[in-house]
């Protein structure tokens, strides 16, 4: 038995006691022993839950992102449980009736289930907190509420509520700023390579902050089309989402900056001609085993395309960067 339970205990038999003696010094009837009897079903107000993340402002939802952290409680002032108190003089007597009385909010018992998420082991008190597993799944929280076992005992009033957990699907993408590095601006010049930056919102109905995402970079082999070879090996990059599933994805060529303008130029004494240039990107994200998985299929693709002195950036959206060269 916990402390707080015997605490209790001996709190509500001693109330017990109190509500005999006062019946005793009013009637002046003895009462040899006393009952406690059913005196109505035992509420209490449905699980209450708070996303830990303030963003975004629904804390109440139930739409989980994976790795948030939630948590789950009962309002004990919701709490009504009435108890009926009998007694009589002697063994053979009718029993008096004393009336209905509260009877406190007991033990609370926390227990989960599903695959998306995780509650302590034996947990009780008024709070749990949930914890959501990286996967996309479900997981309920389930509240079994006690009285206080020291007058008539009710059987446990249950609440439950369910979670959804969530993994990113393909974002919503806005350019956001063009690189200076190597960003010459002005007409005559014969370099570029600057890069772009793309915002990219993973959703805004639920958190992903505590996902560890990074990028998946395709090895690329590239001819110029004046002849010259451009290969860069697959390779792994950090995207670290903010608060508000946001993450900054940098678009640039990969190689030594600046670029000859040459590259783009397969006739010296002709004008530029078109070229282009791809990398799939594949974004993943780190399970709770610690391993990689792709992010339900988003794939990205980091086009860049070059044509005389009007040059973009573009993102497998279509959403373009600013000029980048070559100045000519």
């Amino acid at each position: 038995m916990r402390t707080e339970e015997f605490s209790q205990k001996t709190v509500r038999s001693s109330i017990s006691m109190l509500i005999i003696m006062l019946f005793v010094f009013q009637t002046g009837v003895g009462v040899a022993e006393y009952q406690w009897t059913y005196g109505g079903i035992a509420e209490v107000g449905e699980i209450v839950s708070e996303t830990f993340a303030t963003w975004p402002a629904d804390t109440g939802r139930n739409m989980i992102g994976g790795g948030e952290e939630v948590t789950c409680r009962i309002d004990p002032t919701t709490w009504s449980d009435f108890d009926r108190l009998l007694v009589r003089e002697c063994p053979d007597d009718n029993w008096t009736n004393l009336g209905l009385f509260a009877d406190a909010i007991g033990t609370i018992q926390w227990i989960g289930m599903g695959d998306g998420g995780s509650i302590p082991y034996q947990s009780y008190g008024l709070s749990v907190v949930m914890t959501a597993k990286r996967v996309i799944g479900s997981y309920t929280v389930y509240a079994n509420v006690f009285d206080s076992q020291t007058q008539y005992t009710d059987y446990a009033v249950q609440k439950m509520k369910g979670y959804s957990i969530r993994l990113p699907i393909s974002p919503t993408v806005t350019w956001k700023s063009d690189t200076t590095t190597n960003y010459p601006g002005t007409s005559g010049t014969d370099k570029f390579g600057a890069g772009s930056y793309f915002e990219l919102q993973f959703g805004t109905t639920m958190n992903f902050s505590r996902l560890s995402i990074r990028e998946n970079c395709a090895a690329v082999a590239h001819v110029w089309p004046n002849g010259l070879p451009w290969n860069n090996p697959q390779e792994y990059v950090n995207a670290p989402i903010g608060d508000n599933n946001v993450v900054l994805d940098r678009c640039d060529d990969g190689g030594p900056r600046p670029k000859q303008y040459l590259n783009v130029d397969d006739d010296p004494n002709g004008p530029f001609v078109m070229s282009s240039l791809a990398r799939n990107v594949a974004f993943e994200y780190q399970a709770d085993d610690g391993y990689w998985y792709d992010m339900n299929n988003v794939v990205v693709n980091h086009t860049w395309v070059w044509y005389v002195n009007l040059t973009a950036r573009t993102w497998n959206q279509n959403v373009p960067g600013r000029l980048q060269g070559p100045w000519q």
